[in-house]
């Protein structure tokens, strides 16, 4: 299902409980264009890719059943259990680093796997978690709201200057970029409206840039279900810093664009099925005590 939707905060609403009730992804109408035509053509652009990706979901799923059968049901697959065959050999394990901040990046069916990850995390959570959702500028405080609504963490919308502290999830605000600055006392956030990358504002390749900088191999990077390749530079220059970076795995995934570019590229230490994630947070920040 893609739920088509005003680009307002009522539309948003919509979105985030269809999306919640199962739903797989969302497009905006658009805005501010007068002719026909141009609707069309922006309509094109967005729609097209969207039912083609999803379709080629849907083809994968339905073949699985075929080959197995009536009473065939998807089971939870671990990259033990289904190698990346198709894939070149994934990089080595960085060294045991113990994170000071967590950063995820995802876009399409990154709500329900947020949704999914982020409220099984407890509010003792170490490190602050940074979050880059493909989203319209309408859509982020409302997204944000919900999912402070279902977490025990603290869930906010990003703004300029303000201190990402252990307990707290902040989600890049739509139409900016989102980069950080570590200071004496963790993480300030940074908003600009510089040019898109990939295509998106905000973008993951930016965060990833920035943090890679600012906190080098104590940065824990997941890059979650999504379409396209944003992300996969700023993994690059996460991996020359040191950094240890996670994907999804792709039976879990709605799309595997983004993560599936990661591992192509041979950058990620850890494919994982998004029911794994949470509790490899938790095992990865175990041995940090948070900073009051």
């Amino acid at each position: 299902v893609i739920v088509f939707s005003a680009p307002n905060e009522a539309g948003a609403v919509g979105v985030l409980a269809a999306l919640h009730g199962g739903a797989s992804d969302y497009v905006t109408k658009p805005s501010q264009i007068a002719r026909i035509a141009d609707v069309v053509d922006a309509l094109q652009a967005e729609l097209i890719p969207n039912i083609c990706a999803l379709h080629a979901s849907a083809q994968r799923s339905a073949k699985a059943r075929d080959a197995a059968g009536p009473d065939f049901e998807l089971p939870v697959v671990t990259p033990s259990s289904q190698p990346l065959r198709s894939l070149p050999p994934l990089h080595a394990a960085a060294p045991t680093v113990i994170p000071e901040i967590v950063v995820i990046g995802t876009s399409t069916g990154g709500p329900r796997a947020l949704q999914a990850i982020l409220p099984n995390l407890p509010a003792s959570f170490p490190v602050p978690i940074l979050v880059v959702q493909h989203m319209p500028a309408s859509f982020t405080s409302a997204f944000a709201r919900s999912l402070d609504e279902r977490c025990q963490l603290e869930v906010r919308e990003a703004f300029e200057a303000a201190e990402a502290r252990p307990g707290q999830v902040w989600i890049a605000p739509g139409d900016h970029h989102i980069t950080v600055e570590r200071t004496s006392a963790g993480c300030r956030l940074h908003l600009d409206q510089g040019p898109k990358q990939n295509s998106c504002r905000p973008a993951v390749d930016a965060l990833f840039r920035s943090v890679a900088r600012a906190f080098g191999p104590r940065t824990l990077a997941l890059v979650l279900t999504g379409m396209g390749t944003d992300g996969t530079e700023g993994a690059r220059a996460l991996r020359q810093a040191g950094a240890r970076i996670v994907i999804q795995d792709e039976p879990s995934s709605v799309v595997w664009g983004m993560p599936g570019s990661i591992a192509s590229a041979r950058l990620a230490d850890q494919v994982l099925p998004q029911d794994e994630i949470a509790p490899f947070l938790e095992r990865s920040l175990a041995a940090r005590t948070p900073r009051r």
